[in-house]
């Protein structure tokens, strides 16, 4: 008999989601650029270089995206319980998954990451402005992208500021972020679309 699995369509609390990396009281930043969809970033610090522990998140209706800070090794975990071989992610670089099945990952040694939650109803929201519609994410492990290496630092600079002081920045950040995901992670590239971003948030 085959078991249907029910993707999460409404996003659980940024809160929530912040628990699933199995640390306690990661700082979490979140924003509603569009008023609606809720964006989310969590940081991610383990100084214990002979820590071992499971990252499992449930299957939603979102893309994970990690920026690694420093170098670290992990490896998935299949849907039947067996681990791929463990790959170091280098300082810099960037994995981008759909969540729509679920994401577990263990991780070997320190983390140093950013762990940003992007909804496919925020994708949704912003089509309009990017003159691309609505899109989808394409996977990518291992990439190196200094762009949202340099938001990600931005966005832990803002750690210490005021909440109010760090809404409006941070809803400028997340748009740049999604904008250049769309641009150069988009499976409209795929499709024959083309890849010029035309901006119009204001």
């Amino acid at each position: 008999m085959k078991v249907t699995k029910f993707m999460n369509e409404i996003p659980m609390p940024s809160a929530e989601w912040s628990k699933c990396f199995g640390l306690t009281s990661p700082p979490v930043m979140a924003a509603r650029p569009l008023g609606g969809s809720e964006l989310a970033a969590v940081l991610l610090e383990e100084t214990d270089a002979l820590s071992q522990r499971l990252i499992s998140i449930p299957n939603e209706n979102s893309y994970l995206v990690m920026l690694y800070f420093a170098d670290v090794e992990h490896r998935d975990v299949l849907v039947h319980g067996k681990p791929t071989e463990y790959r170091t992610y280098p300082q810099g670089s960037i994995c981008l998954v759909d969540l729509e099945n679920g994401a577990k990952i263990e991780v070997r040694g320190s983390l140093n990451a950013l762990a940003f939650r992007i909804p496919r109803s925020f994708l949704k929201e912003f089509g309009p402005h990017t003159g691309l519609g609505a899109v989808g994410l394409k996977t990518c492990r291992g990439a190196g992208d200094i762009i949202i290496h340099h938001l990600g630092e931005a966005m832990v600079s803002m750690l210490d500021l005021l909440s109010s002081e760090r809404k409006l920045l941070l809803e400028h950040v997340f748009q740049a972020l999604v904008a250049h995901l769309v641009h150069h992670y988009s499976d409209a590239r795929d499709n024959g679309s083309s890849a010029f971003l035309r901006l119009t948030i204001h």
